[in-house]
């Protein structure tokens, strides 16, 4: 996904409780994740390079997100985001709906 669309009422309302840093990290670990269109690893190493996190201070930062049971969750050996994964659902359904009215295909 090129874009995903971050709600400020909403964002507020989850990240209310993070420290700034943590915020940074936050945000940095969704872009990561609409990017990928899927979660996280959970291989901590992996996930600092897929979001970015190169410094300690980032690396725990990004630790204390990913360890927020509000925030992230493990499913299947990942690091998974609902609401994440239920925009990325319906992305994909936006996606091959379209695909299928320019080729012509009807439901």
């Amino acid at each position: 996904m090129k874009f995903w669309q971050r709600e400020i009422g909403s964002w507020k309302k989850k990240t209310a409780s993070l420290s700034f840093e943590e915020q940074g990290a936050y945000a940095a670990a969704m872009d990561a994740y609409y990017s990928l269109e899927g979660p996280l690893p959970m291989d901590r190493m992996a996930a600092y390079k897929i979001v970015g996190a190169f410094t300690k201070k980032d690396q725990r930062a990004l630790d204390r997100v990913l360890g927020n049971v509000a925030l992230f969750h493990e499913n299947g050996g990942a690091l998974h985001n609902v609401r994440a994964d239920e925009e990325i659902q319906k992305y994909r359904i936006y996606c091959e709906n379209q695909r299928r009215r320019r080729l012509g295909i009807k439901k």
